[in-house]
Parts: C-alpha cells; sequence; structure tokens
C-alpha cells in the first residue's frame, strides 16, 4: 500500500487545475487534520512491556492538541460532524483525571455533556460550514449509525467505567448525569 502522500486524495491536488485543484487541496487538508485528530485521541497504546506508552499528564497534553486541531479546522466554531471529536475529547481527557484523582475531571465532564446536548438537539448535516479550510462544505462525512445519542453514549461511558455512580454522589455531578438522562434515547 501507498503511503498518505500516494492517495487517490493527493494525487487529485498535483493533476486538477482551477477551482478543482482548489477543492481538492482544501479535501486533503482536511483528510490531514482529522486524521491527526483521531490518531492523537487514540495514541495511548499498550506497549510490550504491558504498560501504556504515556503518562497521564502526556495523555491530557495531546488531549489538548487534538482540541486545537479541531479549532484550527474550525476557526468560526461550526463544528459539524467534528463536534463528535471534541466531545470524545473531553470525555477521554475526564476519565484520565477521574482515573489519577485530579481535581478538575467534573470540568472535562461537564464540557463533554454540553456538547453531547447540543449536538443531540441541533445537528443539522444540511448546514454549510463558514470555516476558511471547509467554507461551503456541507456537514458531511456523518450518519447516523449509530443507535442511540450521544448524551445516552456519554451517560453510556459513564457506566461502563463506573463512574456513574461516583459522580452522580457530587451536587455537580448529579446535575450533569439529569441533563443527559433528558437526551439518552435511541434514535
Amino acid at each position: 500500500m501507498p503511503n498518505i502522500y500516494l492517495s487517490n486524495t493527493a494525487l487529485r491536488t498535483r493533476i486538477y487545475r482551477g477551482d478543482k485543484q482548489f477543492k481538492a487541496k482544501r479535501d486533503y487538508i482536511t483528510l490531514l487534520i482529522s486524521s491527526a485528530i483521531r490518531e492523537l485521541l487514540n495514541l495511548n497504546t499498550i506497549l510490550d512491556n504491558g504498560k501504556e506508552a504515556m503518562s497521564a499528564e502526556e495523555i491530557l497534553s495531546v488531549i489538548e492538541k487534538a482540541l486545537v486541531l479541531t479549532d484550527i479546522l474550525c476557526e468560526d466554531g461550526d463544528y459539524g460532524e467534528y463536534v463528535l471529536e471534541r466531545c470524545k475529547a473531553y470525555s477521554y481527557q475526564f476519565i484520565i483525571k477521574q482515573k489519577n484523582d485530579m481535581p478538575d475531571a467534573i470540568e472535562s465532564l461537564e464540557k463533554a455533556a454540553d456538547i453531547a446536548i447540543a449536538f443531540d438537539c441541533s445537528y443539522n448535516e444540511h448546514v454549510k460550514h463558514t470555516s476558511v479550510l471547509l467554507r461551503g462544505d456541507e456537514y458531511d462525512g456523518f450518519s447516523f449509525w449509530q443507535t442511540e445519542t450521544q448524551s445516552m453514549r456519554l451517560l453510556n461511558m459513564l457506566k461502563e467505567h463506573r463512574y456513574l455512580t461516583e459522580i452522580s454522589k457530587e451536587s455537580r455531578g448529579e446535575r450533569i448525569v439529569q441533563k443527559l438522562e433528558k437526551y439518552a434515547d435511541k434514535r
């Protein structure tokens, strides 16, 4: 298999001219940035020695880099389908902070919950992006293949990691859970 620089997406940036070339270059840049975001959020792995590749602080630093890349791609805040990567980033941030008894874990969960609820309430894939790299493109690349809302997915993540009971004991955590439960449903 050829590397990413020899893909059909990269090739179009060299063979097209004019409008098609401009669109091909934007598509290629978008592919590279969105791929980087996803890979950053999945970077930490278990090494051959059985230990995680990165410390909690390093993972949090990498998550911040993924969030910055979504801001670079969508500087107008028109995240569209990329909002799901932001929700995943804040959820992952919460898990790392909670597991390591970091004091501001709940803030990360609040951000993830706000994003999930906003997505569940208002996502429209036919809205056009306004940011420079995506301008004019519809919020494409997302389909509702998942059977539950983002709010339900976030609640399920909390249950899966056994944090739901723990965070529900605090009033702030209980409010987050109650907000998510309002929108937790099947599609």
